[in-house]
């Protein structure tokens, strides 16, 4: 029997805990399918991406961890932080 899920009705906002996931392909030329609410860092390292209202891409040296970053494109290029998972 599936589980019901209270919070369907519900406008989801910035500050609620992500309800999805995807692994993140590193690309240049690319943009993540949506932006994320999120990134989880496996193995921390630098990270080049573009913010949701960034002007332009900036490189993050990311620890381990979830971290509040609602990005709209990873790049492949300044990226060395293997399988980072974007948060929805």
């Amino acid at each position: 029997m599936p589980q019901a899920d209270d919070f369907n009705g519900f406008k989801v906002s910035p500050s609620e805990p992500a309800r999805s996931d995807a692994l993140i392909v590193p690309s240049d030329d690319a943009d993540l399918p949506k932006p994320c609410r999120a990134l989880f860092v496996n193995v921390g390292g630098p990270v080049r991406m573009q913010l949701v209202d960034s002007p332009a891409p900036q490189t993050y040296e990311l620890n381990e961890g979830i971290w509040p970053l609602a990005a709209k494109k990873v790049f492949q290029t300044g990226t060395n932080s293997p399988n980072l998972i974007a948060l929805y």
